[in-house]
């Protein structure tokens, strides 16, 4: 499985889950999770790499409060091998919603 694929299983469930932004015809959702990833390649060997390394950029858009969202992705990311280095909360005041951002690489 790809690594989009992984990470977009994982986190399905409790809110809608968008690779690179939300996509809809509507008004956003209340809660939504946006993620995108970035691929680089480590360990070479003969002049070719051997493994890659992914970093995650997970986003949990929400009007309330993402606390108790927080936790879900957290638990569903590390049951991946995913593992948090950074979070950055950020308000985006023009569609009304609260943003977690979490980095990370698998």
């Amino acid at each position: 499985m790809d690594i989009q694929t992984t990470v977009k299983t994982a986190l399905t469930g409790a809110v809608p889950v968008f690779l690179g932004y939300w996509i809809g015809t509507q008004e956003a959702p209340n809660q939504y999770i946006t993620f995108t990833t970035r691929t680089g390649r480590t360990v070479y060997a003969s002049d070719e790499y051997t493994e890659k390394e992914y970093t995650v950029y997970v986003e949990i858009w929400s009007k309330t409060s993402y606390l108790a969202l927080k936790d879900t992705v957290i638990a569903a990311m590390e049951a991946i091998g995913f593992n948090v280095t950074d979070e950055l909360d950020v308000p985006d005041p023009d569609i009304s919603h609260y943003s977690l951002t979490f980095y990370g690489v698998m």
